[in-house]
């Protein structure tokens, strides 16, 4: 990861384009991408059904909290 950006904070206003926003969706990739991979790895699945369980998951997130 690397060290926060100097941005203002959130309350302040989202700017999608902003260092902060764009390092932390660049961490958050990172991260999922190094959690499916070990998930792969310990269950021996495919990439498509990690694809289609990512879908499954970012849909009900969408539902539960947009």
């Amino acid at each position: 990861m690397s060290a926060p950006i100097k941005d203002p904070p959130m309350a302040v206003g989202f700017d999608p384009m902003s260092d902060h926003v764009q390092e932390a969706i660049s961490d958050t990739c990172d991260l999922i991408e190094q959690i499916m991979n070990d998930f792969k790895q310990d269950t021996g699945c495919d990439d498509t059904f990690v694809a289609d369980l990512l879908e499954h998951c970012t849909s009900d997130w969408r539902c539960s909290n947009v």
